[in-house]
């Protein structure tokens, strides 16, 4: 009887088979364009797919070849960089700002701020060490990590009369 694999381990395997994928054609040439879609009303437009830089990207231990998956998925066509300091306790970021420093004008980038860091000032000391991590002077999207009616109190709808 065939073992059943895990989800992760269908993650793992499939993560690591498009990463050779796309090292073995970046000589064949560029890929054809992704579709991209409208940002909300931000005015961005981002491509379909998006790399997300969170526990699959974190799970390569040797960090040449995570830079180097992430550099095959801009090579390939994908836009929109998802990261945030929760993410590896910032390692994610700052692996994201190794690629992202001779590549910013090529991606939209988004990092998220952590649920710790709810004020002003803790706010703005987060995006100000993403920045650093991320060696950019700007990010194109912040998110807030875990945002829920807890924090924000939902808004009252008006009752009918």
């Amino acid at each position: 009887m065939a073992r059943r694999i895990t989800r992760r381990e269908f993650f793992e395997t499939t993560t690591l088979t498009a990463a050779g994928i796309a090292a073995a054609s970046a000589g064949l040439g560029a890929a054809p364009p992704l579709p991209t879609r409208p940002f909300g009303r931000t005015g961005l437009q981002v491509t379909c797919l998006a790399f997300g830089c969170g526990s699959r990207f974190l799970m390569y231990e040797q960090e040449d070849t995570a830079l180097q998956v992430l550099n095959g998925a801009i090579d390939q066509g994908i836009r929109y960089l998802d990261t945030a300091v929760a993410y590896g306790d910032g390692e994610s970021e700052r692996r994201v700002g190794q690629v992202v420093r001779t590549r910013r004008n090529e991606v939209v980038l988004a990092t998220k701020i952590p649920t710790s860091a709810r004020t002003r000032d803790a706010a703005l000391r987060q995006v100000e060490g993403s920045l650093k991590r991320l060696q950019t002077d700007h990010l194109d999207v912040l998110h807030l990590h875990s945002a829920t009616s807890r924090i924000w109190p939902p808004l009252k709808r008006p009752t009918a009369r």
